[in-house]
């Protein structure tokens, strides 16, 4: 007599065949056939599942949490000797690790992983694991500030001439990605950074006075002044004269 196999279906004892036997006009029973209970014997580590989180930004911080995703499975095996595949999708309470990045203040630096984020849960006894790396953003030079400083000129003679600018010291502040502020220029830096200046009359010239341009038609910054040749009078001004910088 043949009793098939339990394959992955979980029973209790069964008793599939009762053999009786008669002789001599006495039944009575002979045999019986039973199959052993079919449970699962052992499950495998699981397996699968996603894992995504935030970057830690360039001021520093701590990601201790994430969003779990995907199907997690492991393989069962049971009394019968047959194997099946278990899955659950997004598996639930898990405990998270921590991942730490230092405030990267005015260091410049490229984005970089910092650690791996571990999301650690249990499925039919088993633990399991779903990994992701962190990254912190990457610390640049985001914008600057020039304070300070004055604009002066030379006197020019009264027989005519150039006047040449003087830029009294100004300060730059950099404010990098972090929100750290320095004026200190970076030690080293990613990409070009590009200052041009403009003189212009804040108003008018006065005076005959005039802006030099250069062959570009860009405005150098030198003033000419025509002579009073015979003209008596007293000294003259030329008006205001601003400097415009911009940064790129």
């Amino acid at each position: 007599m043949t009793i098939p196999s339990a394959g992955t279906t979980i029973t209790d004892n069964t008793y599939t065949n009762i053999v009786y036997v008669t002789y001599n006009g006495i039944t009575r029973e002979d045999l019986n056939f039973g199959r052993q209970a079919n449970a699962v014997t052992s499950v495998s580590t699981p397996t699968g599942g996603t894992l995504t989180a935030a970057a830690i930004p360039a001021s520093g911080g701590t990601i201790n949490s994430g969003t779990v995703g995907g199907t997690v499975s492991q393989t069962r095996t049971f009394t019968s000797g047959a194997t099946d595949v278990y899955s659950v999708s997004t598996p639930t309470g898990g405990t998270f690790n921590s991942v730490t990045a230092s405030n990267l203040g005015t260091t410049i630096k490229n984005s970089t992983v910092v650690g791996t984020l571990t999301y650690t849960y249990t499925l039919n006894g088993k633990t399991g694991t779903i990994g992701t790396t962190i990254a912190q953003q990457g610390n640049f030079v985001v914008s600057l500030a020039i304070t300070g400083g004055a604009l002066s000129y030379n006197t020019i003679a009264a027989k005519g001439g150039d006047g040449l600018p003087t830029v009294s010291t100004q300060t730059v502040t950099y404010t990098f990605t972090s929100g750290s502020t320095s004026t200190t220029a970076p030690s080293s830096t990613y990409g070009t950074y590009s200052f041009s200046v403009v003189y212009s009359w804040e108003t008018t010239a006065q005076n005959g006075f005039t802006l030099h341009t250069d062959s570009n038609g860009k405005t150098t910054g030198i003033v000419m002044a025509p002579s009073y040749g015979t003209t008596v009078g007293n000294a003259r001004s030329s008006g205001t004269i601003v400097r415009t910088g911009t940064g790129i």
